[in-house]
């Protein structure tokens, strides 16, 4: 079992709507699965729909906008 790095939301700070943040959270956690095993094909749409979970699952807690934080 590999280990998925776990990616920082606070990358995104910069001048993104919450559609465009949404969206590059997921490229860069479906990149962290993919590199987690070793980017071994046939698995893209499942590490984007896991990606998409996990970002929705964050967003919905509040934690995937620490740029409103202060």
């Amino acid at each position: 079992m590999s280990v998925v790095e776990p990616f920082d939301p606070l990358i995104f700070c910069g001048a993104f709507d919450e559609s465009e943040r949404r969206h590059e959270m997921i490229a860069q956690a479906a990149y962290f699965r993919a590199k987690g095993r070793h980017f071994a094909p046939g698995r893209a749409r499942e590490d984007w729909l896991a990606a998409e979970a996990e970002v929705d699952q964050l967003m919905a807690g509040g934690v995937a906008s620490p740029c409103d934080r202060n």
